[in-house]
């Protein structure tokens, strides 16, 4: 693209100072190509002094006295009427200085993604403060805030098929939804309360394929998106351009969005994609169906890494990256979990989940919290790491790592029907890694002989498929889950009385009920949460007659028509629960 002349100078000042190409060296290469004779320009201030000797001893003295300053001003000018010649340079010129340059290893700098805003509309820079969005939100209702049983504050309507992702900008300024429709749109948060309909302020639609996943670049207004067509798109959201004049609902007439990069990687659909920032790189990691896990720096422009996992172990299915960015758990459609070490780019750790089946979900914590009341630090395991996995009939599990082995919390919903000796915990059963990356893992070619999950014989098992809560060492630590059996539940991680169902209850059925089984061995780590079914014609009220066989007017059901995919919590301008589903629809909920 054309750049300022201003931008070319300081990158050809850069090139000639730091990089070696010295002055001389891009004189003798530009003067053939530009016919200009540089010398006769650069030794014009050399004559002007001669000049000033030969006519007087005070002329002399004055050029003496010439200052630093204008010294400095004199070999400036030189050297932009050499730079400007750069213009005029031939490609093999420009493709030498280039292998010189990437000789050095010095990455380029990071690409333009996008700056934060701070609550108070001042930019955000990493070099500066950090970005506050706690001290615009009361310390106590931040504490305290649970999602409302069945209260809508906004319905977005406007994808026409299914709503996979969901990711919120840092800041809270905007959130991006990828569909099946093959767009991502992106939704102003400013003013979503007061929006009768809400519209989205731009939409995205340079995807081929359906787009599986979408997450925000760290500490930026960049957007990552992929797709079933095996494309990875990076590009920015410029809400400058759309802050200058809103249209109705307050969200702006126009915007823009700027492509930064692309990437095909030719084996077949990309399933998620993660973004995370080090002290060196602004990494891009996304997974294939192909079993392979790809790391891109968006800042060297390069690959640094590639992971492959073994065919037997089933497809990539999900992905979380730690706290610290040091390790990556990926699940797969056969039940299995791998641990990858991103600091030698080794598996160092291999789990089967007790259910065998498809791995749904993932997410990390740093620890777990302390119960209410107790003195005692919170618990952490041998590394102070802890994965969320959504698998099995309806449940989800935590475990500690690198230990694995049986849950420590089990959040887990079935039928009232099947009330009864609970089933054990879930657990994560170790595999021996072999030595040599090609060779076979026998337990899981095993597993691969046996047919497919067990989740696929029957099409009444339920699965939760969408994980979002909160650790905290002072306020409320909860989990909330939702899945294919339209049902969105608050779990409380000490009390399942403070437990309860957020949205999925059908009119005319009864509320569920929580509890905590007392069984020994399970020492308060399983959360049953038991969903009734409809009354009996018999044992239902009169009254309640017409509303259980959808007689007369009925009141608007808030819930979802169809399985909720993803979860995300926004904090600005107030405390809203996102939620989106295979229905096309995204809700906000107070």
């Amino acid at each position: 693209p054309p750049r300022s002349e201003g931008q070319a100078l300081s990158e050809l000042d850069v090139i000639r100072r730091v990089y070696g190409v010295t002055t001389n060296e891009a004189d003798a290469q530009r003067v053939a190509m530009a016919g200009t004779d540089l010398e006769e320009e650069r030794a014009s201030p050399q004559r002007a002094r001669r000049a000033g000797t030969a006519g007087g001893g005070s002329t002399a003295q004055t050029s003496r006295a010439a200052s630093g300053d204008e010294r400095k001003q004199a070999v400036d000018d030189v050297d932009e009427r050499v730079f400007r010649v750069n213009a005029h340079m031939g490609v093999a010129d420009q493709r030498a200085i280039m292998r010189r340059i990437r000789a050095l290893g010095v990455p380029p700098m990071q690409p333009d993604l996008g700056s934060l805003v701070h609550p108070d509309g001042r930019r955000f820079s990493i070099h500066a403060e950090p970005l506050n969005t706690e001290g615009a939100v009361d310390a106590q209702s931040r504490n305290t805030w649970r999602p409302r049983q069945g209260v809508i504050m906004s319905s977005f309507a406007e994808h026409t098929r299914a709503v996979n992702r969901l990711a919120v900008a840092q800041d809270h300024s905007f959130f991006a939804s990828a569909s099946d429709d093959h767009s991502v749109k992106v939704w102003q948060l400013a003013g979503m309360d007061r929006a009768m309909v809400p519209r989205s302020m731009l939409t995205y639609a340079n995807h081929k394929g359906r787009v599986l996943d979408v997450c925000l670049c760290e500490n930026s207004h960049s957007v990552a998106t992929c797709s079933d067509d095996g494309a990875v798109h990076v590009w920015r959201v410029d809400l400058e351009s759309g802050r200058t004049r809103a249209g109705a609902n307050g969200a702006p007439e126009s915007t823009s969005v700027v492509g930064i990069k692309t990437l095909e990687s030719h084996e077949g659909a990309v399933v998620s994609v993660h973004h995370h920032n080090t002290d060196s790189t602004s990494l891009l990691m996304y997974t294939t169906r192909a079993g392979r896990i790809h790391a891109w720096d968006l800042r060297a422009e390069r690959e640094p890494f590639a992971l492959d996992m073994r065919p037997e172990l089933g497809y990539l299915t999900s992905m979380a990256v730690g706290s610290d960015r040091n390790w990556l758990c990926v699940g797969t459609s056969r039940g299995f979990v791998a641990l990858w070490d991103l600091r030698f780019h080794v598996m160092s750790k291999l789990w089967q989940h007790s259910s065998k089946s498809c791995i749904h979900r993932l997410a990390s914590c740093k620890s777990l919290p302390k119960p209410p009341g107790s003195n005692a630090p919170a618990a952490a395991s041998e590394d102070g790491s802890y994965i969320f996995v959504a698998a099995g009939n309806n449940e989800a599990s935590v475990f500690g790592l690198p230990s694995g082995g049986e849950s420590t919390r089990c959040f887990r919903a079935t039928s009232v029907n099947a009330r009864g000796p609970p089933a054990p915990l879930p657990t994560l059963q170790e595999l021996s890694i072999p030595a040599h990356p090609d060779s076979p893992i026998p337990a899981a070619v095993a597993a691969a002989l046996e047919g497919p999950p067990r989740e696929a014989e029957g099409a009444s098992v339920q699965t939760m498929r969408a994980l979002m809560g909160r650790i905290s060492s002072s306020g409320a630590s909860y989990l909330v889950t939702a899945g294919t059996d339209r049902s969105i539940r608050y779990w409380d991680f000490f009390s399942a009385a403070r437990s309860y169902t957020i949205a999925g209850v059908a009119p005319g059925h009864p509320k569920p009920a929580y509890d905590t089984p007392h069984v020994d061995g399970l020492n308060d780590r399983l959360f049953m949460c038991y969903d009734s079914s409809a009354l009996s014609r018999e044992t239902t009220l009169a009254a309640h007659l017409p509303v259980r066989e959808h007689r007369g007017p009925l009141a608007a059901t808030s819930g979802h028509r169809d399985a909720v995919l993803d979860l995300k919590t926004v904090e600005l301008p107030m405390r809203v629960m996102l939620s989106c589903s295979r229905d096309g629809e995204i809700k906000a909920w107070r």
